[in-house]
Formats: C-alpha cells, structure tokens, sequence
C-alpha cells in the first residue's frame, strides 16, 4: 500500500519533485503559476529585460498582472516588451498584457529616486516587488556614489528601493491581499563562510583584487547581504503590524546575461556544465512560487530554493548581523546622500561663485561695450554725416548727370531722328539702289537681247549683202551676158548688113 502511494504521488508531482508541495529543481514557472488569476495585481521587477526577469514578467503577465518593467537598458526592455507581447499573440490569448518600462539603474540613488517619482506618477497601488537584477563577480568597480558595484548594486540599490516603495505597499495591502517582497539571492552566499566584513565591506586595496577568487568574494558578500536584508525587513514589517512580507530565494545554476563578466575560463565551465543546468523557466519558477502562491501568506524571513524552503548558511541566517547590516545600510545610504547633497551645495557654491565671477566679466564687458557703443554710435554718426555729405555731393552730381544725361538723351534723341532719316535716306537709296540695280540689269538683258538682235540683223544683213551680191553678179553676169549676147547680135545684124 505504501507502494502504491508513493507511485501515485509520485505521478501526480509536477518537475519530478520530491516535495510536500508537488514543485522541484525541473518545475517550469508555467507549472507553478497553474491558474492563479492575477488580474489588479501591480508588480515591480527589476531587470526584467533579460533572463530570468523577462519570464518573470512573461509569465505574471499572461496570468493578468500589470507589470512595471524597471530596467537599465531601455533598447533591451522595448525589445523583451515586444517579444513577450508577440508571445501572447502567438498563443491567442484573449487579451494583451500590460508591460509598463520605466528606467532604473541601481547604481545610481538618484536614478531610483526619479524611478520611484515616475511610478507614484502612475498612481498605481504596489501589491508584489521583485528585486531581480544584479550583476555577478565582475572586477573591482564603484557605482555613481561610490559603494564597490556587486555590493552597491546587489544589496544596497535593491535595499534604497524597497525602502521608497514600502509605504504604498503597507498603504496597498491594508484590508488587502498580503504584499509580498522578494528577492532574488544565491547559493553563491555559501562561497565565503565567514560572511560580510563589516569593517571592510567594500575590500578597496585590500581583499578585492584582481583575482578569479576576490571577485567572486564579492559576490558572495552582496548574496549573503541579500538573505539577511530579507530577514531583518520581514522581522520589521511583522514588528510594525504591517501586511507585507519579504523572503529570499536561489533561483538555481541558470547560463544566463548574469555571466557576461566572467573571464574565459569562468565561461568556459558554464559551456561544460550547461547540460546540467537549469533552464530560464526551471530557474523563475521559484520566483513565481514566493510571489504568487498562497500556500505562503504569512510565511516572511526564509530562503527558499527549487521551489521549497532551505536553510541558508548560518552566516546568512544571524539575525544579529542582519539588524546589523541594516542599519550600517541605512548609514551608508545617508552618507552618501550627504556627500551628494553636499557635492551639490559646493558644486551650487561653485557654480554661484562662478556666476558672480561672470557676472562680474559680464558687467565689465557691459561697461566696455557700452563705451564701444557710444564711440561706435560716434562713429556712426560722423559716418552717417559723411555718408550724408557724399550722398548731397552724390546727389548733386547725380543731379549734373542728370541734366547732362537729360541733355544726352535729348542729343540722342535727335542722333536718333537724324539716324532714323538717314536710315529711311538709305533705305530709299538702298531701294533706289535696288530699282537701278534691276533697271540696269534689265538694261543689261535689254542689251544684250539688243546685241542679239544687232547680230541678227548683221547677220541678216550679211545674208542680205550676200544675196544682194549674188543677185548683183547674176545681174552683171546676165548684163554681161545681155550686152554679149547684144552685142553678137549687134555683130550678127553688122555682119548681115556688110554681107548684105
């Protein structure tokens, strides 16, 4: 019998999970979600452009929550938006979920002090904040108001966040669901067993050099700061009366933008162990567990992992070091706060001494430029008379030119006339020209037609003479031959006689 139900337990478990609550290290946050109705829930998650935070949202918006996306890099974030909302259209869902980005850099006190201005803007109550982002064993840096990175961005930005919302969440929560905070920390705590150097916590040219193991010290410290902020928050608010409750959670061995910094031999195990770990899906299920189930109401102060309570190290479970974590936070979050205000008075000072300084420029450029003004307006004026000289010189002259171009214009006028009668002159004589041009050469066909004709005639004429001459030798030959023949017979009849 036991067998058996232990078989059909087993069946029942989702993830392969061998817990009283069904979840485990392969449960999927779809899994844990189940049908939770979110709908009117107002969540905050930071770093919800990428990895775990980006299925965070993916999936508490698509159970109807409004999500309030507080990250960094505003392309990444639009882009995470759009992915997500494709998503939902890819699985027609029914209606669209409500992604809201606002931007947050939790190096910066000033940038979450403009973060929390723009989220009260929206006049939305805060039901569940989820402080997600981080960075993880990155070289020694400092954030914009000088707390070393890992610690400054892990703990004390998330820690100055949450103490800005917490009044809408108290307010939220009354007569209300249970607010709930929580926040994302590591196995990563069990790194350095001797936890947070109070009297070092940043290890500047001390603990925190260049090497594999310091940074990942670091990093340890930041996670560790992050269970116990958890716990000494939740042991506030339950102090307080409030209804709101804080809790801390290992998400699990995820390759995920968390790496980014790491060196190459770090990167290298992540490649070498990527088979083993677990999927973004499998790591934000225990995320979805601590914000949303409701086997949880009133569970505050615990470390949970796969879905499941764990006990942290006991370095990260002294509620001694974590009231006194909070309050050396809340020390260095003031002082820094003065540092800025008072870098902004002197830089105020600075910049008003300045402004006298050039104001003291200004009046003497003023004065200079005033007397530069009267002695250009001087000179102006002296120019402005001798402009006006030349221009009567020049008006007088123009007014000589004038007549004399009046004069001109007339002269030409009459060069004109002459020109214009001179113009019709040889015109005329051009056309007169022309007329005894074609006269004479009518002349000239008229003389030639008359040479030709002369020649005709001599011709003619010879013809004639010709004829006439022949006539005339016929004439004389007949005459001749008429007084021959006359004259035979003048012989013949004197002949005849002087016979007779």
């Amino acid at each position: 019998k036991k067998k058996k139900k232990k078989k059909k337990t087993l069946k029942f478990k989702m993830g392969n999970a061998n817990s009283a609550n069904g979840f485990g290290k392969k449960t999927t946050t779809d899994e844990v979600i189940g049908d939770i109705d979110l709908d009117g829930k107002n969540i905050i998650i930071t770093g919800s452009n990428t990895g775990l935070g980006k299925e965070t949202a993916r999936c508490l918006s698509f159970h109807k929550a409004n999500i309030i996306m507080a990250c960094r890099n505003l392309d990444k974030a639009k882009a995470a938006k759009e992915e997500i909302l494709q998503q939902a259209k890819d699985q027609k869902l029914d209606f669209e979920p409500q992604l809201t980005i606002i931007p947050l850099d939790l190096g910066s006190l000033n940038s979450i002090d403009n973060f929390v201005e723009e989220f009260e803007q929206l006049d939305l109550n805060l039901h569940i904040l989820i402080n997600n982002a981080g960075i993880m064993a990155v070289p020694y840096g400092e954030t914009e108001d000088g707390f070393e990175r890992q610690f400054g961005i892990n703990h004390i930005g998330h820690f100055y966040l949450t103490s800005k919302l917490l009044d809408n969440m108290k307010s939220t929560a009354e007569g209300s669901d249970q607010g709930r905070i929580v926040i994302l920390a590591s196995s990563a705590h069990e790194l350095d067993k001797n936890g947070i150097d109070f009297d070092d916590i940043s290890g500047k040219d001390t603990w925190y050099t260049s090497s594999i193991f310091s940074r990942w010290k670091a990093y340890s410290h930041s996670k560790t700061a992050n269970i116990l902020f958890a716990k000494e928050l939740d042991r506030l608010l339950v102090e307080e009366g409030a209804n709101v409750r804080a809790n801390a959670l290992h998400p699990g061995v995820i390759s995920t933008e968390l790496g980014r910094d790491l060196s190459w031999f770090e990167k290298i195990f992540l490649v070498v162990g990527k088979p083993f770990f677990k999927t973004i899906e499998q790591g934000a299920s225990t995320t979805i567990y601590v914000a949303t189930n409701p086997a949880l109401k009133d569970v505050g102060g615990l470390y949970f992992a796969d879905c499941n309570e764990k006990d942290a190290l006991p370095h990260a479970a002294n509620m001694e070091s974590a009231s006194k974590l909070y309050k050396i936070t809340e020390e260095l979050i003031e002082n820094a706060k003065n540092n800025n205000n008072n870098n902004n008075n002197n830089n105020n000072n600075n910049n008003n001494n300045e402004e006298e300084e050039i104001n003291i420029i200004e009046d003497e450029v003023e004065s200079e430029n005033n007397d530069n003004k009267e002695e250009q307006e001087d000179n102006e004026q002296e120019e402005e008379n001798n402009d006006n000289s030349k221009e009567e010189e020049q008006q007088e002259e123009n007014d000589d030119n004038k007549e004399g171009s009046e004069e001109q214009q007339e002269e030409n006028i009459d060069n004109n006339k002459e020109e214009e009668e001179n113009n019709d002159e040889n015109e005329e004589e051009s056309e007169n020209n022309d007329n005894s041009k074609e006269e004479e050469e009518e002349n000239d066909d008229n003389k030639e037609e008359s040479e030709e004709q002369q020649e005709e005639n001599n011709d003619n004429n010879k013809e004639e003479e010709q004829k006439e001459e022949e006539n005339n030798d016929e004439n004389e030959e007949e005459s001749e031959n008429n007084d021959n023949e006359q004259e035979e017979e003048t012989n013949d009849d004197n002949k005849e006689e002087s016979e007779e």
